[in-house]
Protein backbone atom coordinates (compact mmCIF):
# COMPACT_ATOMS: atom_id res chain seq x y z
CA UNK A 1 0.00 0.00 0.00
CA UNK A 2 2.05 3.56 -1.10
CA UNK A 3 -0.76 5.76 -0.29
CA UNK A 4 -2.11 4.76 3.16
CA UNK A 5 -4.04 8.29 3.82
CA UNK A 6 -6.45 7.80 0.66
CA UNK A 7 -6.89 4.10 1.84
CA UNK A 8 -7.97 5.08 4.67
CA UNK A 9 -10.30 7.36 3.76
CA UNK A 10 -11.72 5.43 1.11
CA UNK A 11 -12.64 2.76 3.66
CA UNK A 12 -14.12 5.50 6.02
CA UNK A 13 -15.94 7.44 3.68
CA UNK A 14 -16.86 4.06 1.34
CA UNK A 15 -16.42 5.82 -1.80
CA UNK A 16 -16.51 2.64 -3.94
CA UNK A 17 -19.74 1.84 -2.68
CA UNK A 18 -19.02 -1.38 -1.85
CA UNK A 19 -20.91 -1.78 1.49
CA UNK A 20 -18.18 -1.59 4.05
CA UNK A 21 -17.30 1.57 6.02
CA UNK A 22 -14.62 0.82 8.50
CA UNK A 23 -15.65 3.34 11.78
CA UNK A 24 -12.49 3.50 14.08
CA UNK A 25 -12.79 3.68 17.99
CA UNK A 26 -10.59 6.04 20.13
CA UNK A 27 -8.20 4.03 22.31
CA UNK A 28 -4.74 3.55 23.05
CA UNK A 29 -2.20 2.94 20.03
CA UNK A 30 0.68 0.90 20.59
CA UNK A 31 3.46 -0.74 17.62
CA UNK A 32 5.90 -2.72 17.72
CA UNK A 33 8.50 -3.18 15.39
CA UNK A 34 11.45 -5.69 15.09
CA UNK A 35 14.77 -4.68 12.52
CA UNK A 36 18.17 -6.22 12.37
CA UNK A 37 19.16 -4.39 15.03
CA UNK A 38 16.47 -5.03 17.88
CA UNK A 39 12.91 -3.48 18.18
CA UNK A 40 11.32 -0.11 18.51
CA UNK A 41 8.10 0.28 21.03
CA UNK A 42 5.86 2.90 20.41
CA UNK A 43 2.97 3.89 22.59
CA UNK A 44 0.88 7.07 22.85
CA UNK A 45 0.97 8.92 26.37
CA UNK A 46 -2.36 10.07 26.88
CA UNK A 47 -5.04 8.47 29.81
CA UNK A 48 -8.81 9.38 29.62
CA UNK A 49 -11.48 9.34 31.51
CA UNK A 50 -14.91 9.50 28.95
CA UNK A 51 -13.89 12.81 27.38
CA UNK A 52 -11.46 13.95 29.88
CA UNK A 53 -7.58 14.04 29.28
CA UNK A 54 -6.58 12.97 32.73
CA UNK A 55 -3.26 12.69 32.21
CA UNK A 56 -0.70 13.20 28.89
CA UNK A 57 1.96 11.89 30.53
CA UNK A 58 1.43 8.02 31.26
CA UNK A 59 3.82 5.55 30.56
CA UNK A 60 2.50 2.89 28.75
CA UNK A 61 5.68 0.73 28.29
CA UNK A 62 6.71 -1.49 30.84
CA UNK A 63 9.83 -3.86 31.37
CA UNK A 64 9.05 -6.75 32.51
CA UNK A 65 12.69 -7.94 32.85
CA UNK A 66 15.54 -6.98 30.38
CA UNK A 67 14.04 -9.51 27.60
CA UNK A 68 10.59 -8.26 27.63
CA UNK A 69 8.66 -5.51 27.17
CA UNK A 70 4.76 -4.59 27.30
CA UNK A 71 2.46 -1.88 26.33
CA UNK A 72 -0.83 -0.67 28.81
CA UNK A 73 -3.84 0.05 27.23
CA UNK A 74 -7.41 0.05 28.70
CA UNK A 75 -7.78 -0.34 32.71
CA UNK A 76 -4.90 1.01 34.40
CA UNK A 77 -5.91 -1.17 37.49
CA UNK A 78 -5.84 -4.29 35.36
CA UNK A 79 -2.79 -3.24 33.11
CA UNK A 80 -0.87 -3.64 36.51
CA UNK A 81 -2.17 -6.37 37.62
CA UNK A 82 -1.00 -8.33 34.35
CA UNK A 83 1.94 -6.77 34.67
CA UNK A 84 2.89 -7.95 38.02
CA UNK A 85 1.50 -11.52 37.03
CA UNK A 86 3.73 -12.00 33.88
CA UNK A 87 6.50 -10.53 35.40
CA UNK A 88 6.46 -13.64 38.25
CA UNK A 89 5.50 -16.09 35.91
CA UNK A 90 8.68 -14.66 33.62
CA UNK A 91 11.04 -15.13 36.91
Amino acid sequence: MFQPLAYQQCVMNDEDDAGIKIHFDHGTTTLGFKFAGGVIIAVDSRATAGSWIASQTVKKVIEINPYLLGTMAGGAADCSFWERVLARECR
